[in-house]
């Protein structure tokens, strides 16, 4: 894909996590202290004028008590919005799963930090039809259902990653995953001008039952 790469900072609006929840999934990651830190988005243009934009950052961290109390940083961005020269507008929705580790101190120091970072972001929805010129709404969705897969539960990360511990046992609290698998996907129509609220298909994933783990 041949364009113009064109980047922008914004600073961040999150919600607030309660620390040291492993299974914290609320709000989004990319905080030190609760402090949202800078983020970017990214707008790519093609030649024939259509905009790609990419808002949807994970983050992720790394121990750093020398000189921050974490390092942290975004590695993915996630494809959020797709605008033609027309002005037809397809929008990307993602849930997520964030971490948020307990209260760090650093060795020889009073200062204490932590940190909130995104192990998984996955597609929530994609709508369509909208134009932000003649002000239409978006008339078409698909919404993706999935679920954590039950067995797939080894990771990998660096001991030194955020949230990481060399064990043992090791942990990989704070390492990305991409551990879903989709049950359905659903397609919503608002032709009538009345809401996403006619379910016109369903399709639904079939699959063998899981097999228990080698022992």
């Amino acid at each position: 894909m041949q364009g113009n790469i064109l980047s922008s900072q914004t600073q961040g609006t999150f919600g607030t996590h309660a620390g040291g929840n492993p299974n914290d999934s609320y709000g989004r990651g990319g905080q030190v202290n609760g402090v949202a830190q800078r983020r970017y988005k990214w707008q790519l243009w093609t030649k024939d004028g259509t905009r790609y934009e990419f808002e949807e950052d994970l983050w992720w961290g790394w121990d750093a008590c020398q000189n921050l109390e974490y390092q942290i940083e975004p590695y993915k961005w996630l494809l959020s919005k797709v605008v033609d020269p027309h002005q037809n507008v397809i929008t990307y929705n993602y849930n997520r799963e964030t971490w948020s580790g307990f209260l760090k101190t650093c060795p020889g120091s009073s200062r204490t930090g932590i940190a909130a970072v995104d192990r998984d972001a996955w597609p929530m929805s994609i709508t369509w039809g909208a134009n932000t010129t003649t002000g239409a709404p978006d008339r078409y969705k698909v919404v993706f259902d999935s679920t954590t897969r039950t067995y797939d539960t080894l990771f990998e990360g660096a001991t030194n990653q955020y949230g990481n511990t060399s064990g043992p046992p090791p942990s990989y609290n704070g390492s990305p995953r991409e551990t879903r698998v989709l049950n359905d996907v659903q397609v919503l129509s608002n032709s009538q001008g009345h809401g996403m609220s006619c379910a016109s298909t369903i399709w639904s994933t079939s699959r063998p039952a899981p097999r228990s783990p080698p022992t």
